[in-house]
């Protein structure tokens, strides 16, 4: 059994003709290329395209090709980290600056500034505990 594309062994009796598998195919079933009936003679591969993605040694625009991807990959790594970092200082930065302006304006001081002075605070808190968190997982893709 040949064929161009992808293939994937499966064990026999797993599918079977008489299995009803109208649920995936609809009311025709899946193709008679989905049921392998003998595993005994490993399939032959005649696509051009897969004997050439395991070709070795890697062709030098393979290198290149790889050392691109990885340039790429490391420069939107660097920009995610410091446009993450850039958030979290500027997070900072502005909830200090309306902290200190009510502690140091008396006619700022009233109830009203009270509650925005504990949200800010409260996101103060949040910068440094959860984005330092959420900047890891970011970063390291994990």
């Amino acid at each position: 059994m040949t064929s161009t594309g992808f293939k994937m062994a499966i064990s026999p009796g797993l599918f079977s003709n008489s299995t009803n598998m109208s649920f995936l195919y609809g009311s025709t079933g899946p193709p008679e290329s989905y049921f392998i009936n003998d595993i005994s003679t490993p399939p032959t591969h005649t696509s051009n395209d897969y004997n050439k993605s395991f070709s070795f040694p890697p062709s030098d625009s393979d290198i290149q090709r790889d050392q691109s991807s990885e340039w790429i990959q490391t420069l939107l790594l660097i920009l995610k980290a410091s446009a993450m970092i850039l958030i979290m200082v500027a997070a900072v930065c502005g909830n200090l600056l309306v902290i200190i302006s009510v502690i140091r304006n008396r006619r700022l001081r009233v109830i009203t500034n009270y509650f925005v002075v504990s949200l800010a605070m409260a996101d103060i808190m949040v910068a440094f505990m959860a984005m330092t968190f959420n900047f890891s997982v970011q970063v390291t893709s994990r």
